[in-house]
């Protein structure tokens, strides 16, 4: 089964986005769960991380695409 992890990028991207959600508001809710989720575990699946982020398989496999055409997140087998 895949994997889904952060990218040398995406990792150091979503460090300065943890800095920031304390002093601002920010709309992507749903992106820092499944981001923080994976910085945290080191990589995760499509099921672990909808389960985690309370997401439909649907809404979870958008995230993912959103999050790796942006370069966030990067998929590898495992």
């Amino acid at each position: 089964m895949d994997r889904y992890t952060l990218t040398f990028e995406g990792r150091m991207r979503f460090r300065r986005m943890m800095a920031r959600v304390g002093t601002e508001s920010w709309e992507g809710a749903e992106d820092y769960e499944v981001l923080n989720f994976i910085y945290e575990h080191g990589s995760a699946t499509l099921e672990e991380i909808a389960q985690h982020a309370r997401l439909s398989w649907d809404q979870t496999t958008n995230r993912l695409m959103a999050l790796m055409y942006h370069g966030f997140l990067e998929e590898v087998a495992g």
